[in-house]
């Protein structure tokens, strides 16, 4: 019986030793900011999720204009599938709207060019506020034409779970490179034609947004964020042939897209995001245009599926015939 009791308060006392070096050892940890920021942010993303969030930047003055023409445009095809679509403006309300689609001003920024501040600042609160409820997000400029149907379909195939930084990658201009101090294997992917983040990746670099922001070397929002994701994460923008040509950017600065000859670009048809369109009127046409690709395809697809039911009529038919000999 006391040799009952001598075990028994044997193993109290071993429990009461390692909870209180657990306690101490927890104390430790939540009292070291270092191992706060070494803790990488995990958030799960649901099993309800969505594919995509776009996140499109703007500023209130193109409220009632570009981001008007987005709207009547591929905003409208992204409704139809279950896309949602944000747009992010300066603190300053805006007389203007955007119909039932969400205007969101961001505390602190306003609208200036290049809107370094308003990408960081959105990149966080789409973290905070969102990203929980989605696999993809798309940060795109008020001036892109976005195919959101191909795109979605594209991601489907692409694991969201690993942590991802797609678009077109970029490297500067020759006269730049000296100013945007990038080192000689670090690319970033250019804002213009849209930028993908996985959920993965939203989420391990929302803890360094501030800090690159303070950081930044350039006034280049693009190359900061891709700055902030090398330097933090040690990822850089995708670097492959075929991504290139399905985020089609337009050097000219809309100059191309008033000659018919660009819509004769082999390339331009399979493009999921196309850059850049600065009046209403060019995002109109490119829209037409797309609709003309799409209704295209399906008429070829159409042809393909009537000889197969006229092959299989025939087969049909000769094996009733058979039959009906027998």
């Amino acid at each position: 019986m006391r040799l009952v009791r001598i075990e028994r308060l044997r193993r109290f006392l071993a429990f009461l030793v390692g909870l209180v070096l657990g306690y101490a050892i927890l104390l430790r940890i939540v009292g070291s900011k270092n191992a706060l920021k070494e803790i990488p942010a995990r958030t799960p993303v649901s099993y309800r999720a969505k594919t995509l969030l776009i996140a499109v930047v703007t500023a209130n003055k193109h409220l009632g204009g570009r981001a008007e023409a987005a709207i009547k445009t591929w905003v409208s095809v992204a409704a139809e599938i279950g896309v949602d679509v944000l747009f992010y403006t300066a603190e300053e309300p805006s007389n203007l709207g955007v119909g039932d689609f969400p205007v969101i001003h961001l505390a602190g920024v306003d609208d200036s060019y290049p809107p370094q501040k308003k990408v960081f600042k959105m990149l966080l609160h789409a973290h905070v506020h969102y990203m929980d409820n989605y696999k993809w997000l798309l940060r795109a400029d008020d001036d892109v034409y976005i195919r959101v149907k191909q795109l979605v379909h594209f991601l489907d195939t692409v694991n969201s779970h690993q942590p991802i930084y797609m678009g077109q990658p970029g490297l500067g201009k020759p006269e730049d490179l000296q100013r945007l101090k990038l080192q000689p294997h670090e690319h970033f992917c250019m804002g213009g034609p849209g930028v993908i983040f996985s959920h993965s990746l939203v989420t391990r670099l929302a803890n360094h947004l501030d800090y690159c922001l303070q950081h930044a070397v350039s006034y280049n929002e693009d190359v900061e964020v891709g700055r902030c994701i090398s330097r933090q994460l040690g990822i850089q923008c995708t670097w492959a042939y075929d991504l290139s040509r399905l985020f089609y950017m337009d050097y000219s600065k809309g100059e191309i897209f008033k000659s018919e000859l660009v819509y004769k670009d082999k390339k331009l048809p399979n493009a999921l995001t196309v850059h850049a369109f600065k009046k209403p009127a060019e995002m109109y046409k490119i829209h037409q245009y797309f609709i003309e690709v799409d209704i295209n395809k399906t008429k070829l697809e159409t042809q393909k599926f009537e000889k197969e039911l006229v092959k299989i009529q025939k087969i049909t038919k000769k094996q009733r015939a058979y039959a009906t000999d027998k």
